[in-house]
């Protein structure tokens, strides 16, 4: 025990004897100087270093955010959220971007922001030589590596270069898609086919229809899409072609089920990316798009004046230009590399875009934006003066919109003679030339009729004789014997045999609405049968002439003929009354009756208060 204490004492006071001979070499200068990085060195080399990672990805963020751009107003972007997208392929157009120096660039200005030439680290006096800095920016694969050289001092001793940060992320193999992927775009025109595809395949029941070509069947139907309709269905498509696009390996054939574009390239394959896809709601559609023609108004008309088939086609072309933000993730750096691209389609096709975006200036921007100098008030009211709201309105080539609650619109319209147009469904349209003045409220009251559709028609047949020959089928007098529903026998005739032709002619026609068309009914159903209830598809409230004509199917003479002046208002019922003669000088006819009897027979009706047409079954009171 004795011993080991007498070691321990030992050691120690050879200890102190070596601090005191090392603090005396010190003062006296005998001690050389450390070589290699002093631990002051290493603070302030560390110090920036970790300054250069945190600029380097501050300038990553701010990149991702605006397409590969510090500043991308510069260039032609896109507004999306609170930055401006930088544009990367329009058309045939593809960008090339210095994305190393838009970094390199963004470090060095952060660097700039918050080192002096002069500044105090941990005590001690260091200096920068910033106008000397240099930067190179490295792209790997696992992230992206900064070394920045600035000539640096600390107490006059410089210290080592350069100064290296590093952010994980996966900027290489996003780069490698994005470039890869604009270049595809470029050349398969990948969105203006499946916006044409969407468009082509939308629903037409659905209020998002966007009609191209086809046929509008039916006397009374119409087809109305005024510009604000077309707008609004074809920002609704975009959007829902844009959402359903996904980066995929196969492109199934396109169904009910499937409501998927998918977007296939074997050189995708390999980057494993998450892909989305977004239409900014900030794009000013309104001034990107026009159509030919600017509304669409299609009225079926008759073949011809006798057949009662009406038909009209139509075709559409439609350009439109959008962008589409492609956002690209990236889970190392946990943000979204986003640029955006340029969709284009030029009256049905992919359209020849640039990267100077301009508004189309088309004739309906000129006219119906840039030159609507005067006001026009519209009062649109039923035929009770009701108002009717929702009543869509236009001028010339311009959409005015939609009336109020209270049946009223007010808008500007270009200080031009031309026509006015209001429609609403179920209603016919009002159209009408006016010759807006500037300076004052140019005011149009408009009433609309509204149209009846599916009517039954009831048929019945006068009985008459005729009386005292003049001439061949003209007589002196004719005599109401009864009446009956008209596929009845009369007289010595067949049941069945009557077969009615009946044309109503309008006495005033709308050229420009040109809905005013003639009706025709006759008892003759599809099958070819002789019936006398009969469904008239389409009727509409309007002053007619009514030329009617009754044939005996057994000999082909014309037994009956008028022809009645009158105001129809369609209702779901409606019956009418023609002649049926049997007889002539008390001898079974023989002849056929004149057309000039017309107006003689149907006074000798109407002297008999039988209505020719009417909306109640009636009786003989003569």
């Amino acid at each position: 025990m004795v011993k080991g204490q007498l070691e321990f004492v030992a050691i120690a006071a050879v200890l102190i004897i070596s601090v005191v001979a090392l603090l005396y070499a010190s003062q006296k200068g005998y001690l050389p100087t450390i070589s290699g990085q002093s631990e002051e060195q290493k603070l302030v080399k560390d110090s920036v270093s970790s300054l250069v990672t945190n600029a380097l990805r501050d300038t990553l963020n701010k990149i991702y955010e605006r397409g590969g751009y510090l500043d991308s107003e510069k260039v032609t972007s896109i507004d999306y959220g609170l930055n401006k997208i930088a544009v990367w392929q329009a058309c045939d157009n593809v960008a090339d971007i210095d994305i190393k120096g838009e970094i390199k660039r963004g470090v060095e200005a952060y660097l700039r922001s918050v080192l002096k030439g002069g500044m105090e680290f941990y005590g001690k006096n260091v200096t920068f030589e910033l106008d000397k800095m240099s930067t190179e920016i490295n792209i790997k694969s696992g992230g992206v590596e900064a070394k920045v050289t600035i000539p640096s001092y600390i107490s006059g001793t410089k210290i080592p270069q350069p100064y290296i940060g590093y952010v994980e992320s996966r900027l290489k193999d996003i780069l490698d898609f994005s470039k890869d992927f604009s270049q595809e775009l470029s050349d398969k025109r990948f969105f203006e086919t499946i916006t044409l595809e969407t468009i082509f395949y939308s629903n037409p029941e659905s209020e998002y229809w966007l009609p191209i070509t086809g046929e509008i069947v039916g006397c009374g139907k119409t087809l109305i899409m005024n510009r604000n309709d077309m707008l609004k269905a074809m920002k609704a498509l975009i959007k829902y072609t844009v959402q359903h696009a996904v980066i995929g390996e196969k492109r199934p054939p396109r169904t009910n089920n499937n409501l998927f574009y998918y977007i296939t390239g074997t050189e995708r394959r390999r980057y494993k990316l998450e892909v989305a896809f977004q239409y900014p709601d900030e794009w000013e559609l309104a001034k990107n798009f026009y159509s030919s023609p600017d509304s669409l108004v299609v009225i079926p008309k008759p073949i011809s004046e006798i057949i009662p088939y009406c038909v009209s086609s139509y075709y559409v072309k439609y350009s439109v230009r959008y962008p589409v933000i492609v956002m690209v993730k990236d889970e190392k750096l946990k943000q979204w590399f986003r640029f955006a691209v340029i969709v284009e389609i030029d009256e049905n096709k992919p359209g020849n875009c640039t990267f100077e975006i301009e508004e189309y200036e088309d004739e309906y921007t000129g006219l119906c934006i840039n030159n609507a100098d005067c006001l026009l008030e519209i009062n649109v009211t039923d035929m009770e003066n009701k108002p009717i709201g929702d009543a869509k309105a236009s001028f010339y080539i311009c959409d005015l919109g939609k009336t109020n609650e209270s049946g009223l619109l007010t808008a500007r319209i270009p200080c031009t003679t031309s026509e006015i147009l209001v429609n609403k469904e179920g209603y016919m349209s009002y159209g009408d030339i006016i010759n807006p003045k500037f300076g004052k409220l140019n005011k149009v009251s408009v009433h609309l009729n509204k149209a009846v559709h599916n009517i039954d028609v009831h048929i019945f047949g006068v009985e008459m004789q005729a009386h005292s020959k003049v001439d061949t089928g003209v007589y002196g007098s004719y005599e109401v014997k009864g009446i009956k529903p008209i596929n009845e026998s009369f007289g010595s005739m067949k049941k069945r045999d009557m077969i009615a032709f009946i044309h109503f002619q309008p006495m005033h026609r709308n050229y420009i609405t040109a809905e005013d068309i003639d009706l025709f009914i006759t008892n003759m159903n599809e099958k070819g049968e002789v019936v006398s209830d009969v469904k008239l598809p389409f009727a509409y409230p309007s002053e007619f002439t009514m030329i009617a004509s009754v044939i005996s199917n057994e000999t082909h003479l014309r037994v009956g003929t008028l022809n009645y002046s009158l105001t129809l208002v369609p209702k779901k019922d409606i019956y009418i009354y023609l002649p049926v003669i049997t007889t002539a000088d008390e001898e079974p006819l023989k002849e056929s009756i004149s057309t000039s009897e017309r107006g003689k027979i149907a006074q000798t009706i109407k002297d008999c208060d039988i209505e020719i047409v009417s909306y109640r079954e009636q009786e003989v009171r003569c």
